[in-house]
């Protein structure tokens, strides 16, 4: 069981909220609200976490919350892990939750802003690779400022090798995407916690 002092609340996605997203029996958490629990938000992303795509690839998760869905990806194989994450305490407890499997897996969880994806560039040069084989970019997307989150996106293409997976609930600017990738078909997903969108590099 895992313990932590706890700072005022803060409710929403500041930095030092108190408010883990996922409800977690394994991290012994609540979750932000009602319905944000691992197994709803990984609907659909089963297209993807498969063995025969994971083994020994690598995989960046922006907006990681606690790391749960990494874990998900990681049990198929992938090798590596960077996760970031705006809350302080996500970042804390995914770092938690991987720190057994440091023999099997190189990984590392951040906090940090990708609003600025400059800053976020240069203050994580150290650590971010030129591209991953799997790039998570779910429920971030809409959170982003308007005129930062295209860059963002752009951005976030470059450094995908082979597939991007987006959950947004607001419409992506999906010209810049469909240029360079084939979508894939997304069963079972729940619409609930947003539309995925799941693609592969031609």
């Amino acid at each position: 069981m895992i313990f932590f002092k706890r700072k005022q609340s803060v409710k929403g996605y500041s930095k030092e909220s108190d408010q883990p997203y996922f409800k977690s029996t394994v991290l012994n958490t609540q979750g932000r609200r009602e319905g944000v629990d691992i197994s709803t938000r990984f609907r659909g992303l089963e297209e993807i976490a498969t063995t025969t795509i994971c083994k020994n690839a690598t995989l960046l998760d922006l907006g990681c919350a606690e790391g749960l869905i990494s874990y998900e990806f990681f049990k198929k194989g992938i090798r590596l892990i960077h996760g970031f994450d705006i809350q302080d305490i996500s970042i804390t407890l995914a770092n938690e939750l991987f720190e057994k499997e440091k023999d099997n897996l190189s990984f590392e969880f951040r906090q940090a802003d990708i609003n600025d994806w400059g800053k976020f560039e240069h203050e994580n040069a150290d650590l971010l690779l030129p591209s991953y084989d799997i790039v998570l970019f779910l429920g971030v997307f809409h959170h982003l400022n308007e005129q930062d989150a295209k860059n963002t996106l752009q951005n976030i293409i470059k450094r995908t090798k082979t597939y991007l997976a987006i959950r947004t609930n607001d419409l992506l600017p999906r010209a810049m995407i469909d240029s360079e990738f084939d979508q894939i078909p997304v069963m079972n997903q729940d619409t609930n916690t947003g539309q995925l969108s799941i693609f592969k590099r031609r």
